[in-house]
């Protein structure tokens, strides 16, 4: 095969790019870069930003109230059953008024900023930059919101607020700053040993109590089991578990009897977390079964989802008045004829509460049967 004389890498370089030039540098000033003016950079930060609060809700929000008040009040049991009584003529009824108990919910202010300079904006920012670190930032407040909540839930911490307020978990009769103890449903009076922080040493009896538990105050319908992803090997093989077919796939008849393959008809929850993977047949009705990374090995937390600002919800987010749920950019512009970003930080003002503190059971898989509060990383 004879020599073909070709134009290398090499002899290219040497014939566009005259010695004493450097070719990357005007690559990176004039193609990469991205000649954004602050409205472009406003409008860009305003888009990711929203999308990201607006996921927030997508994902959490038909589990939450929202609100804008600073504390909340719960009806306490009398201890004994009561109920109507019959008329009885020349007699008045006797009058009749709830025993209240209150607390607080917490509210607390976070920020971030972006290291951003005018000279970096204008000489060298290049749009995948600025992508990058607006989605930096809002992995940091995704991850805020999501820390917030399960620390809440997983916990029975009371946060003192002032000089006798207190952000609580959810229903304890005894033993904490706030005891709360549930008025009756139906025939069921409770006293002051009831909890809603469960622990047993299997998962089967477990799941079982954590569901007694919300149904003895009336939570009735499919309820939510949020789970550890290491505990899913254990979880999938309880006898009441029923894995979902989804209706991508298709079987054929035959395979293995003793792993019935459950094909789910009913609309699954919406604006829940975690990955759905199936359904508990528990002895007091239906469980959707999801899985989180976030919750710790041997925990797991169960409620009735009611739907986005439901007051029957278990957790709440306070917002502060007149403020909108989410992370706000607070943008500082120079005085120019051409406005320039100076400094770009984001503020976020919430906190994460449990408004029905009936809508909500923590457990712990324990041998000891002794409830331990989750540490959430």
């Amino acid at each position: 095969m004879a020599n073909v004389p070709y134009l290398g890498v090499r002899a290219a370089v040497d014939l566009v790019v005259p010695t004493g030039i450097d070719a990357g540098e005007i690559y990176r000033f004039d193609v990469l870069r991205k000649k954004m003016t602050a409205a472009d950079l406003m409008r860009r930060m305003a888009a990711v930003i929203g999308g990201s609060n607006e996921q927030l809700i997508n994902t959490y929000g038909n589990v939450l109230n929202f609100t804008e008040n600073y504390s909340t009040t719960e009806r306490q049991g009398f201890g004994s059953r009561t109920m109507t009584p019959l008329k009885a003529e020349f007699t008045e009824a006797d009058a009749v008024r709830s025993e209240n108990v209150g607390h607080m919910l917490r509210r607390e202010k976070y920020e971030d900023a972006l290291g951003w300079s005018q000279d970096w904006l204008s000489e060298a920012a290049t749009e995948d930059d600025v992508q990058n670190d607006l989605q930096e930032i809002v992995d940091r407040w995704i991850n805020r919101f999501d820390y917030n909540f399960w620390v809440r839930v997983l916990t029975d911490t009371e946060n003192q607020i002032g000089t006798a307020g207190y952000d609580t978990g959810w229903a304890i009769g005894t033993g904490t700053s706030v005891n709360y103890i549930p008025p009756q449903y139906l025939s069921k009076v409770f006293t002051s040993s009831h909890t809603h922080y469960l622990s047993n040493d299997a998962w089967d009896d477990l799941i079982e109590l954590m569901v007694a538990t919300l149904r003895e105050h009336g939570i009735l319908g499919r309820l939510l089991l949020m789970i550890s992803e290491d505990d899913l090997s254990t979880i999938t093989a309880l006898s009441n578990f029923a894995p979902i077919l989804p209706s991508e796939l298709m079987y054929t008849p035959g395979g293995n009897a003793s792993q019935p393959i459950a094909a789910m008809t009913g609309k699954p929850f919406e604006g829940v977390p975690g990955e759905l993977i199936g359904l508990y047949n528990s002895t007091r009705g239906l469980v959707e079964v999801r899985y989180h990374p976030r919750v710790p090995a041997y925990y797991a937390w169960m409620t009735r989802p009611y739907g986005q600002g439901s007051p029957q919800n278990g957790p709440v987010v306070r917002q502060f008045p007149g403020k909108p749920f989410g992370l706000t950019p607070a943008v500082e512009l120079t005085k120019h004829v051409n406005p320039r970003l100076e400094k770009v930080t984001f503020e976020a003002d919430f906190g994460i509460g449990v408004w029905n503190r009936l809508n909500g059971v923590a457990g712990f898989m324990d041998e000891g049967e002794t409830w331990v509060d989750a540490t959430i990383t």
